[in-house]
C-alpha cells in the first residue's frame, strides 16, 4: 500500500526541491498533488483525500495551521506535517496543540 500525499506551500521552488530530495516511492509514498495556493489545498484536500498532507505554515489566505483545523472540520481524516522556515516555539506549540503528526524546519532532508 503506497500512502497518498498532498505538497502544499507558496513558493513553488520549495515544492519542487522536496520532490527532488526525498525518495518518496521508495518511503511508500505517492505524491498525488502539489499547490502553491492554500484555497486551492482544501478543496484538494477534500477531492484527493490523501493520507498526509505537508504544508508550510506561513501562507497567504490560510496558514498551514488553519489549513489542518477546516480539513478536520470538513471530516477528512489526515495526517499533517507542518514545515516552516521559522524556529520559532509558539508555531510548534500551537502544532502540537492542533494535532499535528510533524513539524519540520526548511530546508526538509531525507532523514
Amino acid at each position: 500500500m503506497k500512502y497518498r500525499v498532498l505538497l502544499v506551500d507558496n513558493e513553488p521552488w520549495v515544492i519542487v526541491y522536496m520532490k527532488k530530495t526525498l525518495p518518496w516511492e521508495k518511503l511508500g509514498y505517492e505524491i498525488v498533488g502539489e499547490t502553491a495556493n492554500s484555497l486551492d489545498a482544501l478543496n484538494m484536500i477534500q477531492k484527493l483525500q490523501p493520507d498526509v498532507v505537508f504544508t508550510d505554515i506561513r501562507m497567504p489566505q490560510l496558514s498551514g495551521l488553519e489549513l489542518m483545523q477546516q480539513a478536520w472540520e470538513r471530516g477528512v481524516r489526515c495526517e499533517f506535517v507542518i514545515i516552516s522556515g521559522f524556529a520559532e516555539f509558539s508555531y510548534a506549540q500551537e502544532a502540537i496543540r492542533l494535532g499535528v503528526f510533524e513539524y519540520c524546519l526548511k530546508p526538509i532532508s531525507a532523514e
